[in-house]
């Protein structure tokens, strides 16, 4: 994107050369540090404000193919990833097109641990049925970016929990203590908390087995990463569970099945 009129890069200007008075030469003359600044800050938010406009647009557009019966574009799942601006830890485009796939066939309610993108792909989903999403975040400022860029009538679907992060044995998970959570989560979305945190996403299984129906459908992300194999390893012995779809960054798993899993570890 080019630089903002009237703030160039560089300016130049004639200026006498004293050996040739009657000559001249070009001098390139830098802008002060501030004007750069100004420049670089027209610049963001020329972007930011592109990105705001597709991701309201984008929004819009899935909500009408969910509603129509449409199967949306990989496309459009493309332009909600970047108009939420986020793409160094947003959720892909083949990881929403799942929860698209998956959630219709479900029933209860859904549960999102780490909102961000998928937020808006759920709460599209689920008002289509009425379904409720309990989205658990720890961080303030994120949680309050979601509320405030959800769309009000998707905003109306979805509860979303400060929860901070808590010691919980040996791992750390989002606090549950002050939640009223519904026993009949049917579909869970797992994009956190953050893969740093000791034991990654791990606690889901011991912090929420007790909600979960039988056959509840479990989306986590990352699975690329060693980690997040090794919990799926964990939570297969421990739900039990089944891995019956693998894609190349996420897994679905089936609550409540011991068959063998669709893929080897």
């Amino acid at each position: 994107m080019s630089v903002a009129p009237g703030i160039p890069h560089t300016v130049k200007r004639k200026m006498q050369n004293p050996l040739h008075p009657a000559g001249s030469t070009t001098a390139e003359v830098t802008p002060p540090m501030h004007m750069r600044a100004f420049a670089r800050r027209l610049r963001n938010d020329a972007v930011r404000a592109i990105k705001q406009r597709v991701l309201r647009h984008a929004v819009a557009s899935l909500g009408h193919a969910v509603r129509t019966g449409r199967q949306p574009s990989p496309r459009l799942l493309e332009q909600l990833v970047y108009g939420w601006d986020n793409e160094a830890w947003s959720a892909t485009s083949s990881f929403l097109q799942a929860v698209i796939e998956w959630l219709p066939r479900t029933t209860g309610t859904v549960v999102e641990c780490g909102p961000g993108i998928s937020t808006f792909v759920l709460a599209s989903v689920a008002a289509v049925s009425a379904r409720r999403v309990h989205a658990f975040e720890h961080n303030r400022d994120w949680a309050e970016r979601i509320v405030r860029e959800l769309p009000p009538g998707l905003r109306a679907c979805v509860e979303m929990h400060l929860t901070p992060l808590r010691s919980c044995g040996d791992f750390d998970w989002y606090s549950l203590d002050e939640l009223i959570l519904p026993s009949d989560v049917g579909f869970v979305v797992c994009d956190g908390p953050p893969g740093k945190t000791r034991g990654g996403r791990y606690g889901l299984a011991p912090m929420l087995r007790a909600y979960l129906k039988p056959g509840c459908i479990v989306l986590l992300d990352d699975t690329q990463r060693p980690e997040e194999r090794q919990i799926v390893r964990r939570w297969c012995d421990e739900l039990p569970a089944c891995v019956i779809e693998a894609g190349e960054n996420y897994n679905v798993l089936s609550i409540g099945e011991n068959r063998p899993p669709v893929i080897q570890f």
